[in-house]
């Protein structure tokens, strides 16, 4: 239970957090904190943790998240080339 709790408290930051880089990039610049491939790794962990198996992740991430894909604040290759590195222990 308390893991569900964390991935879904990961996944509403991912949203919030590619929304504002989204609106940052909108305007031309770059977010002062936030990097999209950091923030895939973070989500990408956060599944991990709650126990799905690694090569399952990056393809969870595009169905979970294609409403961002579609509204083109997220790109399905920004996913695989941040999934494809290692997953780091949290």
């Amino acid at each position: 239970m308390m893991e569900s709790i964390a991935l879904e408290i990961a996944k509403k930051k991912f949203c919030d957090s590619i929304e504002d880089i989204h609106e940052s990039e909108s305007q031309g610049k770059k977010h002062p904190t936030l990097r999209k491939n950091d923030e895939i790794k973070k989500v990408a962990n956060a599944y991990k943790a709650s126990g799905m198996v690694s090569s399952e992740i990056s393809s969870c991430i595009k169905s979970q998240f294609k409403d961002l894909i579609n509204e083109g604040k997220l790109s399905s290759e920004s996913i695989d080339k941040a999934s494809c590195f290692r997953i780091q222990k949290s």
